[in-house]
């Protein structure tokens, strides 16, 4: 995950090269200051993207955190991955269908015109009411 803290410092140092850079050079390259300026409108997507999903992003490795019993502080998908690695965890359904929505959630994050996002999106698209009816029945 890109923390928006390194999206915005990215975006700062594009802009604080395209400010110092030689601007006759700049206007002569017109295909390369576009190319540059889509890559800056990019970071700013992302990062308002992040800012809207990061709550639900957080939801989701709540749920996690806490189907999987991790410690609260930790970080979720370092935790989930040493945990299924060292044989602590069992893969269910429950948790199946719990990673799906969190990298859905993630892919929309980073683009959600992405063709892997839009491919699991069809294909996982139940994977939410999976998790809630699962949840249901365990009470």
């Amino acid at each position: 995950m890109t923390p928006p803290a390194v999206i915005l410092k990215a975006l700062e140092d594009f802009l604080r090269s395209q400010l110092h850079g030689d601007r006759e050079a700049i206007a002569a390259a017109g295909s390369l200051a576009t190319y540059q300026t889509k890559i800056a409108t990019n970071l700013l997507r992302m990062l308002r993207r992040e800012q809207k999903l990061a709550p639900t992003l957080l939801s989701w490795d709540r749920k996690l955190a806490a189907y999987a019993k991790l410690p609260t502080e930790a970080d979720v998908p370092q935790a989930l991955a040493r945990a299924l690695r060292d044989g602590y965890l069992e893969v269910d359904e429950t948790l199946i269908g719990m990673l799906r929505q969190r990298t859905l959630t993630r892919l929309q994050i980073d683009n959600p015109r992405y063709s892997g996002y839009l491919e699991a999106e069809r294909r996982w698209s139940g994977a939410e009411q999976l998790v809630d009816e699962v949840a249901d029945e365990n009470g």
